[in-house]
């Protein structure tokens, strides 16, 4: 199950970055044209369906099975939010093939990581998706926003 899991993330991640990129054109989001479209894609149904499918779906069956955790000062995280932070992060690879440039890329892998961790923390935390999906929902708006005005 997991496998399978990793295989439909890879498509789904690769289907979504070929859509955005067709609707709304290349590169970062706030670099094309239609900003609705991009408030829609990049802000809202990217970030919907990404917590969907890693935290609701992958982090579940992943903790279902591995029940080991590690404590960092006071923050007990389990194996499951860190394994499933790292393959959020590296299905941003992708967004090399939509036209962003590899050192960007790398940073965006580095960053969404770290934004799977704290998204994966509140899930398991709360029990709840909602925390998780307005943190990205969040994440990607400000980091639009910056990278439009920087």
């Amino acid at each position: 199950p997991v496998l399978v899991s990793i295989v439909i993330g890879a498509i789904l991640v690769v289907l979504a970055s070929l859509i955005s990129s067709q609707i709304a054109g290349k590169g970062h989001p706030l670099n094309d044209n239609a900003l609705i479209v991009q408030v829609l894609i990049y802000w809202l149904l990217k970030p919907i369906t990404e917590e969907i499918f890693f935290r609701g779906w992958l982090q579940t069956i992943i903790s279902k099975r591995v029940h080991s955790s590690i404590t960092i000062s006071t923050i007990k995280i389990s194996y499951a939010v860190i394994f499933t932070s790292l393959i959020f992060g590296i299905f941003h690879v992708t967004l090399y093939f939509s036209g962003m440039n590899g050192y960007k890329v790398i940073n965006m892998v580095l960053f969404v990581t770290i934004l799977g961790l704290f998204t994966g923390y509140y899930r398991h935390k709360t029990n709840s998706l909602l925390p998780s999906i307005v943190n990205h929902i969040a994440y990607n708006a400000v980091g639009g926003i910056i990278a439009n005005v920087l």
